[in-house]
């Protein structure tokens, strides 16, 4: 038994090696001193990845003395989380990037085993386990964000622009995407308000679909909510976003808000994204790991007063209709709305639930008490 478990782990070391891509004698000689480790998906996925690996591209780009290089885990377990940063740390990695909420128990383990290598984990914070307190170690920064404003700006927008039949899918229901649908149901109430909408004017389905991934269901999901009406779907869920652009493609006048990074280049439907700052946030720490004033053992919350959150705007045409006439989106809310309602978001002036109250007891979309939405669950 013990040789069948050594053989596995050496076939997940290959394995993890052979994500990033084989390496060639040239590569066998360099040291990458600064790694991002994923946990699925891509590195090129238009979205949480690929913001990352962008970013630490970008800094180190400026670095002439500076190698970097990605890894993906051979399986989506925290086993073969730690294999892979260890397999970073082997080919020379002293700082490394892990995004998502996947890494807690990983980073845990790995930042008092590689007390001389730094770690970046985004929507996350080292935990002994799910359940567990957090444990930031002095060679780890935890980095938040404030996922609700973006949401809230998403839902304020569709309905100050005149949308009376919106929808929020989103992946799997952990922290960062409910918070996302909470901020999305919260800012579409306001906005109605704003309106002097009457109450239940605007009628929102809201689902998660427990998955990350494109899918045949979820497509047939959107489809079936644009045929009954729905005008826009908030698309939170990675790669599972491309399912529901799949089913908007299909039908006339129907709509995408993408999510974390801006996807309106992925189709001409998606008329704006809810967006994270990902970016700017690992230059951040990058930069000050290069500057040796890496702020290990602090937690970061990246939200509107620094530029964490927002929302990106198609103001291109999506097409033409029958006369050759472009069509736009946005006709009732351009920037300075937009301008208006951010700077409320900086000044802290707007009070957004999240997933969690002051308790820290679990809050359900029930306990928003809306007016204005009517929201259905499905």
């Amino acid at each position: 038994m013990k040789k069948l478990i050594s053989l596995l782990l050496c076939v997940a070391i290959l394995f993890t090696v052979c994500s990033c891509g084989l390496f060639n004698k040239e590569e066998e000689a360099k040291i990458f001193e600064i790694a991002l480790v994923i946990s699925s998906g891509s590195v090129d996925d238009k979205s949480f990845n690929q913001s990352a690996w962008e970013a630490v591209k970008k800094v180190v780009a400026e670095e002439e003395n500076i190698q970097c290089q990605w890894y993906k885990a051979s399986y989506e377990e925290t086993e073969s989380y730690l294999l892979t940063i260890d397999n970073a740390v082997e080919r020379g990695a002293k700082l490394i990037v892990c995004p998502g909420y996947l890494f807690e128990e990983a980073v845990y383990i790995a930042q008092n085993k590689h007390k001389n290598v730094k770690f970046i984990i985004i929507d996350g914070a080292p935990r002994a386990s799910h359940t567990a307190e957090a444990v930031i170690g002095k060679n780890t920064v935890s980095i938040y964000f404030a996922e609700e404003q973006a949401g809230y700006l998403a839902g304020y927008a569709m309905v100050r622009e005149g949308m009376r039949s919106i929808a929020f899918m989103g992946g799997k229901a952990v922290p960062a995407v409910t918070r996302y649908g909470y901020g999305f149901l919260q800012g579409a109430e306001a906005a109605g308000k704003e309106l002097s909408l009457k109450d239940k004017a605007v009628k929102i389905n809201y689902h998660y679909t427990d998955s990350f991934y494109e899918s045949i269901a979820v497509e047939e999901m959107a489809d079936k909510w644009y045929k009954a009406g729905t005008q826009v779907i908030f698309a939170c869920g990675g790669q599972m976003g491309r399912s529901v652009m799949n089913a908007a493609e299909k039908n006339k006048n129907k709509f995408v808000i993408g999510v974390d990074a801006d996807q309106s280049y992925m189709s001409k439907i998606v008329v704006a994204s809810a967006t994270k700052n990902i970016g700017k946030a690992v230059r951040d720490c990058i930069i000050d790991y290069l500057g040796k004033d890496f702020q290990g053992g602090k937690m970061f919350s990246y939200d509107a007063s620094l530029s964490g959150v927002g929302l990106t705007m198609k103001e291109e045409s999506y097409g033409k209709d029958e006369h050759d006439i472009p069509l736009y989106f946005f006709r009732n809310f351009y920037s300075p709305d937009y301008n208006a309602v951010y700077n409320k978001l900086v000044s802290n002036s707007i009070d957004i639930i999240k997933d969690t109250d002051t308790d820290g007891n679990k809050v359900e979309i029930e306990d928003l008490k809306l007016s204005v939405v009517e929201v259905r669950v499905s």
